[in-house]
């Protein structure tokens, strides 16, 4: 039985070709399960477009812990 989660390992290539065959097959011929890995992929590439990076003042941060934990541990 195919579930989301397969779906889900098919849309990021995480699937051996002989899964990857039977799950397009079965998307080609399901209507319900076409349109979630058409939700799938398209939620996918938005989110691949953000390409956000952390402020300066995140950064600023992790460094500092960075440095903190380090002084620790060099003792």
């Amino acid at each position: 039985m195919l579930t989301h989660e397969d779906v889900i390992r098919y849309a990021y290539n995480e699937c051996n070709a002989e899964e990857a065959d039977i799950i397009q097959a079965l998307i080609d011929t399901d209507k319900k399960l076409r349109q979630f890995y058409d939700r799938l992929t398209n939620t996918k590439k938005n989110l691949d477009s953000l390409h956000r990076q952390p402020s300066a003042e995140v950064i600023e941060k992790i460094l500092n812990y960075s440095r903190k934990v380090d002084d620790l541990y060099s003792v």
